[in-house]
């Protein structure tokens, strides 16, 4: 199966072994694709539709000499085969929604950042977004899903790999109001400067609280549908 829109995977291998979230590189050998698994944006959903789906995937957490053998024998060329896709969300809800997670105090998370990201766990469920799907800045995702439209987002990914859809269902959600509840300025501030690549990239805003298609991923949405039609037509 073709790959419907090739980014450029020059440098991906070597960016991948050094990725300092290791466990969040999933992996599918059969349906040839990666998943690039962020923290706090519905990755446990997304693995749990696809054991639904009876999908199976392995990562170095849990199967390290399955990993570690597959990795070997990649190179760029051999990633180019690969359909990478990730998930995003709003960098205002999802600071809010990691700081419930640890059981840190919203304010003190953004205030004493630094201090608290010495802690593995809370470092890994804070890492930009971005760095699951560019490197610097040049895009190596070929399909990015948003946490706002998820089911439609994911259902596109089923359908190009060849699964069957299945239905979401909402894991580790946390029991909070609303994001905009924990904010003021200040606040706002911080984490503007700590996820502005996330803001710039993927088009977020503070106020925009369901996301919107940033121009780049609009774009590849629209490639998406369209190649997928052309796609289907040659084989009616």
């Amino acid at each position: 199966m073709d790959l419907l829109y090739k980014n450029n995977k020059t440098g991906l291998k070597k960016y991948l072994e050094t990725f300092p979230h290791q466990g969040g590189i999933i992996v599918n050998d059969e349906k040839k694709f990666i998943f690039m698994r962020a923290g706090k944006v519905a990755g446990t959903s997304v693995l749990n539709a696809f054991r639904g789906a009876g999908v199976d995937f392995f990562y170095s957490e849990k199967h390290p000499e399955r990993y570690h053998s597959w990795f070997k024998r990649l190179d760029d060329d051999t990633l180019c085969e690969y359909f990478v896709f990730s998930v995003i969300r709003n960098p205002f809800d999802r600071f809010v929604s990691s700081a419930r997670y640890l059981k840190i105090p919203v304010h003190d998370l953004a205030d004493h950042f630094d201090r608290h990201i010495k802690d593995e766990v809370v470092y890994l469920h804070t890492l930009p977004l971005f760095q699951y799907t560019h490197m610097g800045n040049q895009l190596f995702a070929d399909y990015i899903c948003r946490v706002e439209s998820l089911q439609s987002d994911l259902n596109q990914v089923f359908d190009y790999l060849g699964i069957d859809r299945v239905e979401l269902a909402v894991s580790n959600r946390s029991n909070r109001k609303g994001y905009q509840h924990y904010y003021n300025q200040d606040l706002k501030d911080r984490v503007s400067a700590l996820y502005s690549e996330d803001i710039a990239y993927y088009g977020y805003s503070y106020e925009q609280s369901s996301g919107h298609n940033h121009s780049r991923i609009a774009y590849l949405k629209e490639k998406f549908s369209k190649k997928k039609k052309a796609l289907f037509a040659k084989f009616q």
